[in-house]
């Protein structure tokens, strides 16, 4: 069985990781990068970490893992408007590949994945990512491990700075953690499978997306933005080394980044004014009941501008930021729907229309509309909107439906830099040949750690990437 390392880079596109090989900025990986298989792999719709790192991890879509959002969302009870609990390793419906493994006798070790809190049985050791409360005592398994784990943060502690030089320090000194816990415990015990994702990138590309990623030539990079990547290539080295180099290596991204969004576009807004969404009526001044409606919404007792269902026929809300889906009130689906079933296809069509028709200027328009089902596959799409869009890279979604105009300005200045759809994958090692280009879906990455492995993907959507045997996209 050859053993596997899967280094995931939270952020690092196609794009920026061509540049930044080239430049020498992470010679380890760039190294790697020319021994084996490199490419672009395209991500999940939407783009979202949680949802494409649980795609990573078990090889199929949206569809049928069933995690969307950093949140959950019931479409049942119209809990899709409002955002709920966090989502949980309870959420992911499908086996991971390091479940997989473990089954058939490979011991494993799983490092800051996230959508892994809480941390559950595995063979091997699992420390939880993303997500998991600080001081937790489920943050682990087994409990044991917790010794381990002396000054180990599971992301930024405290307010983010605002400054690049300081964040890349913070984001430096958190890699070179992750590294010498998963470096130690590797050295410690032999591992079949080891899977450590570095999620730092992200935060600085959102914060710092000019200076750190859109960046072209060497000179161009800040120097404290040089000195974190340089940081995060030896942590991956050094994870690589205490594993063997006898091993395989995958890396993969998550998503890639482009420029944040400027515009704002109220999907309600044009649902309401298109007399397909009802909006109950309050006595009162409107400014008062939205303010009172607020509270409500603060306290947990009610929502802003609550919806007339009996009276609404669809409902939009944002799936991630210039990603929206359109929700039909049907008859069946929801408590309270309003559409029969035969009506359906022709709501959706309308809907459609109005969406490709809604523009601000010529760049305001939305870039495609896919039905739910041509897009995912499995059972978890009926929880999903019925209408998937996405809109241009300067535009976010917002499901905000009181009066106003369909688009307006939008700044965040934690969102200089947004998610795009283009990731990252290469592979050197094992049975992996050298120069080999690559297109690959993030669905082809658990695959082929599994062939690595020795084990079968059956069941997964993906194939491992030395495949060169078509398969259907479903992705635009």
């Amino acid at each position: 069985m050859t053993r596997v390392l899967l280094i995931g880079l939270d952020g690092f596109g196609h794009d920026f990781s061509s540049r930044a090989f080239a430049a020498d900025l992470m010679p380890f990986l760039a190294d790697r990068a020319r021994a084996g298989i490199f490419g672009p792999a395209l991500s999940t719709i939407p783009p979202v970490s949680t949802a494409a790192w649980t795609t990573v991890t078990t090889g199929v879509g949206i569809g049928k893992h069933g995690v969307v959002d950093f949140r959950r969302r019931d479409m049942a009870d119209y809990a899709f408007i409002r955002p709920g609990r966090l989502v949980s390793s309870a959420d992911v419906r499908w086996p991971r590949v390091y479940d997989l493994a473990g089954e058939a006798g490979a011991r494993c070790f799983v490092l800051n994945v996230p959508v892994t809190f809480p941390a559950r049985p595995v063979n091997g050791v699992i420390v939880a990512g993303v997500l998991t409360p600080p001081g937790s005592d489920r943050g682990c398994w087994p409990p044991s491990f917790r010794k381990f784990l002396a000054g180990y943060a599971y992301d930024l502690d405290g307010a983010i700075p605002a400054d690049l030089p300081p964040l890349c320090r913070r984001l430096g000194e958190l890699a070179a953690s992750r590294a010498r816990v998963a470096a130690a415990a590797l050295r410690r015990e032999r591992f079949d499978l080891a899977l450590v994702v570095f999620t730092g990138p992200d935060r600085l590309f959102h914060r710092f997306y000019a200076e750190a990623y859109a960046w072209e030539t060497r000179a161009d990079v800040p120097p404290a933005a040089a000195s974190y990547f340089g940081t995060l290539d030896a942590a991956c080295e050094r994870v690589y080394e205490a594993l063997g180099a006898d091993g395989a290596l995958v890396v993969c991204s998550d998503h890639g980044f482009g420029p944040g969004p400027s515009r704002a576009f109220f999907v309600n807004r044009l649902l309401r004014k298109a007399g397909l969404l009802s909006v109950r009526a309050d006595p009162g001044p409107y400014a008062l009941n939205v303010v009172l409606a607020g509270l409500k919404k603060l306290l947990g007792r009610g929502r802003p501008l609550p919806v007339n269902w009996r009276r609404t026929v669809a409902y939009g809300f944002p799936l991630y930021m210039r990603w929206g889906g359109v929700v039909v009130n049907a008859a069946g689906e929801q408590p309270r729907g309003a559409v029969a079933p035969e009506e359906l296809p022709a709501v959706t069509e309308e809907v459609g229309r109005l969406l490709t028709l809604a523009a601000g200027d010529e760049d305001d328009g939305v870039r495609w509309i896919k039905k739910r089902e041509d897009l995912y596959r499995g059972p978890a799409t009926a929880d999903l909107p019925h209408l998937i869009f996405e809109a241009p890279q300067n535009v976010v979604i917002s499901e905000g439906k009181g009066p106003g105009p369909l688009f307006s300005r939008y700044a965040d200045p934690a969102k200089k830099g947004e998610h795009t759809k283009e990731a990252m994958v290469l592979a050197a090692g094992g049975a992996m040949g050298a120069g080999k280009p690559v297109e690959a879906t993030l669905e082809d990455v658990a695959p082929t750690v599994a062939s690595l492995l020795g084990l079968g993907h059956g069941g997964m959507d993906g194939r491992p990437i030395t495949s060169t045997a078509e398969r259907p996209r479903f992705l635009p």
